[in-house]
């Protein structure tokens, strides 16, 4: 499941840095919480750079707060 939200995240950190529209479909709530935090954290790592190095365990623990 950890493998699944990474891919998740980093897809929606890709998409969005390469402005590609979200998907409007997820399988499940975490999933989508996975991909939005990935592009949230995109737009956020432009205006603070020490965002880049926060540790995945630390996003996946983000993730995983519903």
């Amino acid at each position: 499941m950890e493998n699944k939200l990474k891919e998740l995240y980093m897809k929606g950190f890709n998409d969005e840095l390469d402005s590609i529209k979200p998907p409007d479909w997820f399988k499940t709530e975490i999933e989508k919480k996975a991909y939005f935090t990935g592009r949230a954290d995109a737009i956020i790592g432009d205006d603070v750079p020490s965002h880049d190095y926060k540790p995945w365990e630390e996003t996946l623990k983000e993730i995983k707060s519903l």
